[in-house]
């Protein structure tokens, strides 16, 4: 009964973080169209902190989805593994390249966005077709996670790549007079927010606590993205699209080392019962 407890109050105090980055967030981007303290700059290291707080929890997050996936074959926590570690990449490779341009940092960035997205979705729409590969043995299901791994690696190293050498560009204008750089995360959050939307429901009959904290690490991943792009590479509205995508992260290595428990659980007592 304790644990039950402590339980529902670390969620609430969860949905309450999210919904305090969200305020803050709205509140921010009133303040930037009234225009205050709009020109107000947080001139913090992006790397060091991009690197402390993102890629050892996504590493961690995709070592994990990547165990369960190895268990039961889920096509969502390949999807999962894959898309925290493609935003891991993409967000390493915009933090240290210190002689790129401000298109190249751009390049990488988002492209891990949109692969997390679309990742996530594939993932989400797997299970929802009743897919998986429970019956496949360990040795494919470790080519088929290598050969993600590397797909994610030599896309988006490429198109990072392809941008620092001046022959791909996010900033381009399509028509409408809307950037190439806002269809694609505009695409992002539109997948981010869907994916929410499914997997509240799911939670709401459910009750699991993966998909607890799973949705609510994709409204952050979406805040992060849309708080981005309202400001400046070091305004305050900018930084909290990272600290948003920062937690956003740890809650998706919640979610994932629930459903690494309660997998490696049953796992075992299914081998005591046999």
């Amino acid at each position: 009964m304790i644990l039950l407890l402590e339980n529902l109050m670390f969620k609430r105090l969860a949905l309450g973080l999210v919904i305090a980055v969200i305020s803050l967030g709205v509140i921010l981007i009133v303040l930037n169209i009234l225009d205050i303290a709009e020109d107000y700059r947080l001139h913090l290291p992006i790397a060091i902190l991009n690197t402390v707080f993102v890629c050892p929890v996504l590493i961690l997050a995709a070592y994990f989805a990547a165990k369960v996936f190895m268990l039961n074959g889920s096509p969502e926590m390949l999807g999962l593994s894959c898309a925290v570690f493609a935003f891991g990449f993409g967000t390493l490779l915009y933090g240290w390249l210190t002689d790129a341009r401000l298109n190249t940092h751009i390049v990488a960035h988002d492209s891990g966005i949109l692969f997390t997205s679309v990742l996530l979705s594939i993932g989400a729409v797997l299970r929802t077709a009743g897919i998986n590969l429970t019956k496949s043995g360990p040795r494919i299901k470790l080519i088929i996670l290598f050969i993600s791994y590397l797909g994610i690696i030599v896309i988006i190293g490429m198109a990072t790549w392809l941008a620092f050498r001046g022959l791909f560009s996010f900033l381009t204008t399509i028509a409408g007079g809307i950037g190439l750089r806002e269809i694609i995360r505009g695409i992002a959050v539109i997948l981010y927010v869907a994916l929410a939307i499914i997997y509240i429901r799911i939670y709401i009959k459910s009750r699991s606590n993966f998909y607890y904290w799973y949705s609510l690490g994709l409204i952050l991943f979406a805040s992060g993205v849309i708080f981005i792009s309202q400001g400046g590479l070091e305004s305050l509205i900018a930084w909290l699209g990272r600290v948003s995508e920062y937690a956003g992260g740890i809650y998706f290595l919640v979610s994932v080392l629930d459903a690494y428990r309660r997998r490696k659980s049953a796992y075992s007592d299914s081998g005591k019962m046999t």
